[in-house]
């Protein structure tokens, strides 16, 4: 799986962004998706944006809003905010044990 730079976010959500409150105006994908795209954000997953426009690979705002609201309500993070997201993730992401270096 490729590596996403986490810090790399779409300043704002698209018009079109997946999980737009209208339902009208959501990039059109299946309901199983919607939900498989939320569960994994609920896991640390990031989406890629559906419409990067430079070529440079960026973050979906609205699931990043998404799981920044979700680990606050599951208490996984103090404050719903993306500082508190970022430090949780990095900080999960340095004590897996395939982490560590075994020379």
């Amino acid at each position: 799986m490729e590596q996403i730079d986490p810090y790399n976010v779409m300043p704002t959500k698209c018009g079109t962004c997946v999980l737009h409150p209208d339902m009208e105006k959501r990039f059109k994908l299946t309901p199983e998706r919607i939900s498989e795209i939320k569960l994994n954000a609920i896991e640390g997953v990031n989406q890629i944006c559906h419409c990067n426009k430079d070529g440079e690979v960026k973050i979906c705002r609205g699931v990043r809003d998404y799981m920044v609201e979700m680990w606050h309500r599951l208490g996984r993070i103090e404050e719903p905010t993306e500082e508190y997201l970022l430090k949780t993730m990095e900080y999960e992401i340095n004590r897996r044990p395939d982490s560590v270096d075994s020379d």
